[in-house]
């Protein structure tokens, strides 16, 4: 396109400006210079500023061009770190279930991983077992619940166990009890608690 309106300035403007300067100079008698040379330097002037004005048309659309690939090369860049965003968390989210699909099969996995609220839940109702008052004797770095086992591993329920309380009686004495909770590890509630007097 450049080319063009190039070749158009040279062929056609250019001609026709110094024409048209030969004949107006004529009309007013300009003899001091050549009327040929006024020409060229008047047809010379008129094609300098018309490539001046095709040349900054060029760079701006030149640059308006650019813009738009940058634009578009970010909208792309966008769009691929958000497929990849995705696929990642997919990836994650299939990793987090393979994991805990294979942790299900094993009671040591499943049961630590559900000890905390375990405990949160049973507790209460481990200490409403006690007829008199009851006496937590696990210290701060100790479970309440060192033991657990499946009570359904069918339906993913898990029997915990420990002997951390003492029960009182109604003579004043305390006893030492083992206490059991069966806790629906996909429900978070509890099944069922029960006491005998012993240790582990």
């Amino acid at each position: 396109m450049k080319a063009f309106l190039t070749l158009f300035g040279l062929f056609v403007i250019f001609p026709l400006s110094w024409r048209y300067f030969i004949k107006w100079t004529k009309k007013r008698e300009m003899g001091l210079i050549p009327q040929w040379g006024l020409g060229f330097v008047f047809s010379l002037s008129i094609l300098i500023l018309y490539l001046s004005f095709v040349t900054a048309h060029d760079n701006r659309k030149a640059k308006k061009e650019q813009e738009a690939r940058q634009i578009h090369a970010e909208a792309q860049a966008k769009k691929r770190n958000i497929e990849q965003a995705r696929i990642k968390a997919q990836e994650k989210e299939a990793n987090k279930k393979e994991e805990e699909d294979v942790c299900k099969q094993n009671i040591q996995c499943w049961g630590d991983k559900h000890l905390l609220s375990a405990t949160i839940s049973c507790q209460p109702w481990v200490e409403k077992l006690a007829k008199y008052d009851h006496q937590w004797t696990d210290g701060w770095t100790e479970t309440k619940f060192s033991r657990f086992k499946w009570y359904d591993p069918a339906a993913k329920t898990v029997t915990y166990i420990g002997d951390k309380i003492k029960f009182q009686n109604g003579f004043g004495a305390w006893q030492h009890m083992i206490y059991e909770c069966d806790y629906d590890t996909l429900g978070q509630k509890v099944l069922n608690v029960r006491a005998t007097p012993g240790r582990l």
